[in-house]
């Protein structure tokens, strides 16, 4: 008995042990994919003058700020702060009070330090200021670099900015994920307030965690690797539908953020992808027919799974016989819409459905109702054509094909010189009209009639 729970506590070890690995693995491939860069907002405004427990709301806010800059330090993640309300006394009203204090460098402990002893709070809040203006604080473009804001405050914008909309237009902008806030006893109407801008972490003066504890909140959060998992399910809802690209869009602005090539891993389950989660995702999976999942959003160091039902068959389209008819195309449509183009002779996967195939050929074959059922393959076969080769004279030639009920439908027509010209013609029967430019009356028209017979080369001669 022992035994066994020794083995069955060697197994949970080893499969904890596992997981680690491969989390820390994806952390470290998203970090070697885009450098992280993290820049601190704090609020020296003077309500952080504001009574904080035995100290101040300021000191507070320092020595969060302190314990979050140690943290990246030791992950050698370069920071930079940007400061407001700490330059003009709050009865001056400047409501343009904001300063990028340090730069981004990857060792300014010393300078933190420095910094943070001369900063007091004595002014106004320009928040959205702030955000707006630290676009130009990452030194990297946003193909280069993963940028962070952490914002340190106690409470809203008093200035007339909207820190809602200087989120929004960061985040449209493609350049950070939305804020983390560090919210020192917002109010529950200042904590509605930010929702809008970004993550928050609130403290209350009652709470009894520690600075320090807070600040590895805020680090675990932010460097935990946020994944996605997209399940493509067949007509029994299971997710073995793959081997299709997706697209990522920003719902808010259609920006394309991202493509995958879905695939199944080696235990046959969805690949899992790592995405930014500050963005609300619009996913287009390229299909046919497409398909689209919407208000995909994504929760920071959590795996999240969405699924699309993507049943699909197999349409392979090809010509009975040999023939020298080559790059034959066929238009698929869906309810009257042009969803393809396939190449006769290829095999190409669609969503279960009806379908009309119009092949290309002359005249145009065309195949309705062809019905596509979950893994299973639909062969449409075209019969192969014949060859009609006419030796004519400089002149005018219409080629009509004859139904059943002896009415003509036009299928070909040329107006060229003299020579020989080879046509690729369903099997039937054809009447050909002729008459050459010399002519000038209508009399001088030439009627021919031939029968076309798969695979065989007929000849006319006007």
């Amino acid at each position: 008995m022992i035994l066994k729970i020794h083995q069955h506590l060697y197994k949970t070890i080893a499969l904890a042990a596992i997981l680690f690995l491969i989390a820390s693995n994806a952390i470290a491939q998203n970090r070697a994919q885009k450098p992280t860069r993290v820049l601190f907002i704090l609020d020296a405004s003077g309500s952080m003058n504001g009574k904080w427990k035995e100290s101040t709301k300021m000191e507070m806010a320092k020595l969060i700020l302190t314990h979050l800059a140690d943290s990246l330090t030791r992950e050698n993640i370069p920071y930079a702060v940007r400061v407001f309300g700490h330059q003009k006394d709050k009865s001056l009203v400047d409501c343009k009070d904001t300063k990028l204090e340090i730069p981004f460098t990857i060792k300014n402990s010393s300078t933190l330090s420095t910094t943070l002893q001369k900063i007091n709070p004595k002014g106004y809040s320009p928040i959205a200021l702030a955000l707006e203006q630290s676009v130009n604080d990452f030194p990297l473009t946003k193909q280069e670099q993963r940028s962070v804001i952490i914002l340190i405050s106690d409470g809203f914008e008093n200035c007339e900015g909207d820190a809602c909309v200087a989120s929004a237009k960061l985040q449209n902008s493609g350049i950070y994920l939305r804020p983390y806030i560090v919210g020192l006893g917002l109010t529950p109407e200042q904590r509605k307030q930010f929702e809008c801008v970004g993550q928050i972490f609130d403290i209350q003066e009652s709470d009894k965690q520690s600075e320090a504890g807070i600040a590895n909140v805020v680090i675990s959060t932010m460097m935990n690797p946020t994944s996605l998992q997209i399940n493509l399910l067949n007509v029994n809802e299971k997710p073995t539908e793959t081997n299709v690209v997706m697209s990522f869009f920003n719902q808010n602005n259609g920006d394309l953020k991202n493509n995958f090539y879905h695939t199944l891993n080696a235990f046959k389950q969805p690949d899992t992808l790592y995405l930014e989660p500050s963005i609300k995702y619009k996913v287009k999976v390229h299909t046919i027919p497409s398909k689209t999942l919407t208000d995909v959003e994504l929760t920071q160091g959590k795996h999240t799974v969405k699924a699309l039902e993507t049943p699909q068959g197999i349409l392979k389209l090809s010509m009975i016989g040999n023939t020298k008819a080559k790059n034959i195309k066929c238009i698929v449509k869906q309810n009257g819409k042009i969803i393809n183009v396939q190449d006769l002779n290829t095999s190409i996967n669609y969503i279960t459905g009806t379908y009309t195939i119009e092949v290309l050929t002359t005249p145009l074959t065309i195949i309705k109702d062809v019905e596509i059922l979950q893994s299973q393959t639909k062969t449409i076969s075209v019969t192969n054509p014949g060859m009609l080769q006419i030796n004519k004279q400089a002149g005018y030639l219409y080629i009509y094909k004859r139904d059943a009920k002896n009415q003509l439908e036009r299928v070909y027509s040329m107006d060229s010189g003299p020579g020989k010209e080879s046509i690729s013609l369903q099997p039937g029967n054809y009447e050909l009209i002729f008459r050459t430019k010399a002519s000038t009356t209508s009399k001088a028209s030439i009627s021919k009639k031939v029968s076309i017979i798969s695979g065989i080369s007929s000849t006319i001669n006007f």
